[in-house]
């Protein structure tokens, strides 16, 4: 298995924005430059995720998708308030590559199921945001708290058809302190499917953690933001440490 590198675009509306704890939200800069940015430097796949959209009861700019499609040529996984088969739809006529479900999916598992199978597992990625203490999923970019586990919810994902599992834990978002091993390392060990691991990278070792501790991919957002490591590095890490990567 090549473990892959996925630049996560964060957007509020238009805007690129990056915040911690999945709150306080700041503007830095355009996604369709960042995304040029990081086409350019041989990632493997996107995450362009709106964290308003669900709070302000929309889905991400089909608009948006679309100039991001046309901008680069590397698949894209786009999320942010898709709750219907429509939305999804639309998104990926718009050009994405596959949608990332997450309020949608923990309010209703069985929603999962049925878009499954209507556009197929590998569309359709599903996130799981632990909370404080990693004992419950939250939502809505962690404002409300569901009375589930991760790993029971990473579970149902599994049987109701996910294709990936994208492991995020709040406190660990923006930090850039470490990944959340301990949750990937769980959440790997309970399923087959390839898991993104999330939140918390701040350094090339930082994703050779997490693919140690089972993750198939990495998501990373403000390493690439905010310091002088580039994807580059991340992927020399990632062979040092043994793994194989897409060139």
């Amino acid at each position: 298995m090549k473990i892959r590198v996925i630049p996560s675009i964060l957007i509020d509306g238009s805007n690129q924005v990056k915040g911690k704890g999945f709150n306080n939200w700041r503007k830095v800069g355009s996604p369709i430059a960042s995304a040029q940015l990081h086409a350019a430097r041989d990632v493997d796949e996107l995450l362009i995720v709106d964290v308003r959209a669900t709070i302000e009861n929309r889905t991400i700019s089909e608009r948006l998708v679309k100039d991001l499609a046309a901008s680069v040529r590397i698949p894209i996984c786009v999320g942010g308030g898709i709750r219907d088969q429509q939305a999804i739809s639309s998104i990926l006529e718009a050009g994405a590559d596959k949608v990332l479900l997450g309020t949608a999916a923990v309010e209703n598992i069985r929603f999962v199921e049925l878009v499954s199978r209507t556009f197929g597992s590998q569309a359709i990625v599903c996130s799981v945001d632990a909370g404080p203490g990693q004992q419950r999923v939250t939502s809505c970019s962690a404002r409300v708290e569901h009375q589930i586990s991760p790993l029971d919810f990473a579970r149902k994902l599994e049987d109701c058809g996910a294709g990936e599992l994208l492991v995020q834990d709040v406190v660990f978002d923006g930090k850039m302190e470490g990944m959340p091993l301990e949750l990937i390392r769980a959440v790997s060990s309970q399923t087959s499917i390839p898991i993104i691991a999330g939140t918390g990278a701040g350094t090339p070792w930082h994703a050779v953690e997490a693919a140690q501790a089972g993750a198939g991919a990495i998501s990373v957002g403000s390493m690439l933001q905010f310091t002088r490591f580039t994807p580059a590095d991340i992927k020399n890490a990632l062979k040092e440490a043994g793994f194989n990567v897409r060139n």
